[in-house]
């Protein structure tokens, strides 16, 4: 339960004998703002699911034939979102299983009475994390508050993460350099999740494409410092400049908030859309100069012609 709730999740989804289980149900108890739903699939149907909406044949890429647990519950998950119709819009891509072996496991008492990411109050300011927090995104904000709730243990790891972080700050030209790339970018986490649910707008887009701009300049900062962790991680950033690229050409430079109102395309994108703008602003045009004219044949100043739809 502790590792679960490390994730800070908002629901659980659990079968109905676990809702049986009077040990589980009293954990669930002490849970505040979690939402636990139930949801009924057979062992075989869960088995089906999931190789569905992984899009394989067999379950036996995902090397979990010693844990069974595992397909049960991812199986049990990915039923609940097909029914849900999550996974139309969001297709699942892989299962993963956490391993504990290489990091420190910290039980909510623990966790609590270290303050790390909040005081003995609830309050932010004054744990550890506040402290500790000088990143320039939300996503860095995210992921150091991963690295506090889940210390690394073995050796190496904690080794080869100190050196990157001394190559970094051993050059302050280098680090300025690479906290200015950074500053002010959007939470690509969240503008991707809002992608492929189709709910982001214009200025989502855009800031996307500000992103994928920056990339370049990360990377080759990274290559600068001739660490390996840092190196490596130059080379698994795909820089997507194409993508950039066409959304900068595609969209005005200053996109409306609301999809609805239009003026989202630049002219010339699209010979359909020029013409349908075309119209629209030449039935504007006819219905200003219409009410200009009834103004002055009624005699009433302040006539508004409004278009019913």
């Amino acid at each position: 339960m502790d590792e679960v709730l490390r994730w800070n999740p908002s629901e659980i989804v659990i079968s109905p004998s676990d809702a049986e289980d009077n040990t589980l149900c009293a954990m669930f108890s002490h849970l505040d703002g979690v939402a636990i739903s139930q949801h009924r699939a057979s062992e075989a149907k869960r088995r089906q699911c999931l190789t569905r909406v992984l899009n394989v044949a067999d379950l036996g890429h995902l090397d979990l034939d010693d844990a069974p647990l595992a397909i049960a519950a991812a199986g049990l998950a990915a039923d609940y979102l097909s029914t849900m119709h999550i996974t139309d819009e969001v297709p699942l891509r892989d299962v993963e299983i956490i391993e504990e072996e290489g990091h420190l496991v910290l039980d909510q008492t623990t966790l609590r009475n270290l303050e790390l990411t909040s005081t003995l109050t609830g309050e932010y300011e004054g744990s550890l994390l506040s402290n500790l927090n000088k990143c320039r995104t939300a996503m860095g904000r995210r992921l150091l508050k991963t690295w506090i709730l889940r210390p690394l243990a073995d050796i190496d790891a904690i080794s080869a993460r100190h050196d990157a972080v001394a190559a970094l700050t051993r050059s302050s030209r280098r680090l300025d350099s690479l906290r200015e790339a950074l500053k002010g970018l959007r939470d690509m986490e969240r503008l991707a999740t809002q992608l492929a649910y189709n709910r982001s707008n214009g200025r989502d887009l855009l800031a996307t494409a500000i992103a994928l701009e920056r990339m370049p300049a990360v990377i080759n900062l990274c290559k600068e410092t001739d660490n390996e962790l840092l190196s490596h991680l130059s080379h698994e950033l795909d820089v997507l400049s194409d993508v950039g690229e066409n959304i900068r050409h595609t969209l005005v430079d200053h996109p409306p908030l609301g999809l609805k109102d239009g003026g989202l395309i630049r002219s010339g994108i699209d010979s359909e859309i020029d013409e349908l703008r075309e119209t629209a602003e030449s039935g504007h045009s006819w219905f200003r100069e219409l009410e200009v004219s009834l103004r002055g044949e009624l005699e009433i100043p302040s006539l508004k012609v409004r278009i019913a739809l």
